[in-house]
């Protein structure tokens, strides 16, 4: 798949989560200061912050990229997937 349908595909697999909102969830995380994000509930849906549900996953891609790449990442996602 292209365009958005693949980008979403893409985002699942990575960010071990399923569905758009999960993965917009993700990438505000992302584009959050690390210790703030991590105290915020889980994009997840499982209850849990994201320190304690995701952390292994999110915090090794922060190395990957900047707070503004996936800020901008979100709203191309937003774009691509209106609400």
């Amino acid at each position: 798949a292209h365009n958005g349908p693949g980008l979403l595909t893409d985002y699942e697999e990575m960010f071990r989560v399923d569905g758009v909102d999960a993965c917009i969830g993700i990438l505000e995380a992302l584009s959050t200061k690390k210790r703030i994000a991590n105290k915020r509930p889980c994009p997840c849906g499982g209850g849990l912050r994201l320190g304690r549900c995701h952390n292994s996953v999110v915090n090794p891609l922060r190395r990957l990229g900047s707070r503004s790449y996936y800020a901008g990442q979100q709203a191309l996602f937003l774009k691509q997937f209106p609400n």
